[in-house]
């Protein structure tokens, strides 16, 4: 999955060696990478699947701590989430057409926009979920911690917004993975550059079940 998942990000961030020259081309790639990212949750071993699944810790805003056996397991299945947020934001699948006048044509389109950012968030707080769960291992933090910074524009709830920022914030104090500036214009980008809001993320460190 670590290698399949070079090859969507060489997919989803082509060279300029590497531009598709036909998009019937790009389309039939596109499609045979999505088939086999859901080929490999279908077909994977059973011990790569999570061990166990706790609830949120709020309902709101929690995120559910998905456990797994190994570090191999943890990050096959980072990078199988990482895959498929790629996959969703590359698809070059064409939008429908829309017209001023065509309620149900717009309509769709909100519905397919909506949904997108849905899956984002779906595979962001899967991600995160495993990162809390192993806490103490680097890699995993790190993930999560990066996957917040470029795809936090797309959670809404303040309280989702908070428990990303303090991921990044312990990942910067635990495992000195930097990401100071990557918070700064998180903040900027929900209208947080007053101190005052969503401070409750300051200072307050992500506890994992060991410490509990």
């Amino acid at each position: 999955m670590v290698l399949h998942c070079a090859d969507v990000v060489a997919f989803a961030y082509p060279s300029p060696t590497e531009l598709p020259t036909a998009i019937d081309d790009h389309i039939s790639k596109w499609n045979s990478l999505v088939d086999y990212t859901h080929q490999w949750l279908v077909h994977r071993p059973p011990f790569f699947a999570p061990l166990n699944q706790s609830p949120p810790s709020q309902p709101t805003f929690g995120f559910a701590m998905i456990y797994f056996h190994n570090e191999t397991h943890i990050l096959g299945a980072q990078h199988f989430h990482l895959s498929l947020i790629l996959l969703v934001l590359s698809n070059p699948h064409p939008l429908p057409h829309t017209s001023l006048s065509d309620h149900t044509s717009r309509s769709s389109l909100r519905n397919r926009l909506n949904k997108l950012d849905d899956t984002v968030r779906t595979h962001v707080r899967a991600l995160v979920g495993i990162a809390l769960a192993h806490s103490k291992l680097a890699p995993a933090m790190n993930m999560a911690s990066m996957a917040a910074a470029v795809w936090g524009e797309f959670f809404e709830n303040q309280g989702e917004r908070e428990r990303l920022l303090q991921l990044m914030e312990e990942t910067d104090e635990v495992h000195s993975w930097p990401t100071a500036g990557a918070r700064r214009e998180l903040r900027k980008i929900w209208g947080w550059e007053d101190e005052g809001i969503g401070g409750g993320a300051s200072g307050s460190r992500i506890k994992s079940e060991s410490e509990l």
